[in-house]
C-alpha cells in the first residue's frame, strides 16, 4: 500500500492539468468563433477562408518554432515561471481577439497564442517530474 501524496505535489499536479486544459482550449475555443470573427473584420465571406487558413498556419507555425525556445527559458528559468507567462499571454490573446478593430490586431492575438500555447511541452515534462520520484538513493523510481 502506498502513502497518500505529499499535498504540495497534488496541488502542484492541479495547476499542470489546469494550465494544460487551458493550452488545449486556447484552440478549441477560437475554432467556432474565427471563421465568423475573420469574415466581420474582412467584409467579405470568400476572404474569409484565406484568412482563416492563415491564422491557423500562423498559430501552427509560431507553436513550431518556439517550443524549443521555450523549452530553453524554461531550463534556464524553471517550469513555473516559464508556464504562469504562457497562461498570462493566452490571456492577453483571448484579450486582443475580444478587442481586434482589423485583421492585423486578430493576426498580433494568433501569433501570440501561438507563441504561449508552445509551453504544452513544458506542462508534459511537469507532469511526468510531479507524477513520478524516487523511491530509493539508488534512483529507482515510483509512481506517487
Amino acid at each position: 500500500m502506498t502513502a497518500p501524496a505529499h499535498p504540495r505535489r497534488t496541488a502542484a499536479i492541479a495547476f499542470i492539468l489546469v494550465t494544460a486544459l487551458l493550452d488545449v482550449m486556447s484552440m478549441g475555443i477560437v475554432i467556432p468563433v474565427l471563421p465568423q470573427l475573420i469574415e466581420t473584420l474582412s467584409g467579405s465571406s470568400s476572404s474569409a477562408g484565406l484568412w482563416n487558413g492563415l491564422f491557423v498556419a500562423l498559430w501552427a507555425a509560431m507553436q513550431f518554432l518556439c517550443s524549443p525556445v521555450i523549452g530553453s527559458l524554461s531550463d534556464r528559468f524553471g517550469r513555473r515561471p516559464v508556464i504562469l507567462i504562457s497562461v498570462a499571454g493566452l490571456a492577453l490573446d483571448y484579450v486582443l481577439m475580444a478587442l481586434a478593430p482589423n485583421l492585423w490586431w486578430l493576426a498580433v492575438g494568433r501569433l501570440v497564442a501561438g507563441v504561449t500555447s508552445s509551453s504544452f511541452a513544458r506542462l508534459s515534462c511537469s507532469s511526468a517530474s510531479s507524477c513520478w520520484r524516487s523511491a530509493s538513493p539508488a534512483g529507482s523510481r515510483r509512481w506517487v
